[in-house]
């Protein structure tokens, strides 16, 4: 802000001298140093200001960056789930088709069972 201050000052006794002299571009160099004077000062409004900004982005841009690493997180937890919904399907149908065979094993076993007994019957009546 001093630096600008001393900048300012300097551009006014510029300007001064040379509105004074007449300089060889008169006009054109006074209305150009005067655009930059009003230049300086905007920045010289602000310029307090702008350390605290400076700041103030450097924070957002931390939590941006974490929300970022988040957000992956997020997504890959999303499709380890995904994975592990697919995985407990493939599961329960594989549990299903293995249901359905021990019950017709179950059914087959009982058929052996009865026809091995009717023999067995056929074979003691035979003998007695």
């Amino acid at each position: 802000a001093g630096a600008l201050r001393s900048l300012r000052k300097e551009l006014d006794a510029f300007n001064s001298d040379q509105a004074r002299a007449g300089g060889p571009n008169g006009g054109a160099e006074t209305e150009h140093l005067s655009a930059l004077l009003r230049r300086t000062e905007l920045i010289d409004d602000y310029g307090a200001d702008l350390p605290a900004l400076v700041a103030r982005l450097r924070t957002l841009q931390a939590l941006h960056t974490q929300a970022i690493h988040w957000v992956n997180r997020l997504t890959q937890v999303e499709q380890d789930q995904t994975r592990t919904d697919l995985t407990i399907k493939n599961d329960r149908k594989t549990v299903a088709q293995l249901e359905m065979s021990l019950k017709n094993n179950m059914s087959q076993l009982k058929a052996n069972i009865q026809a091995v007994d009717k023999r067995v019957n056929a074979l003691s009546n035979r003998v007695e």
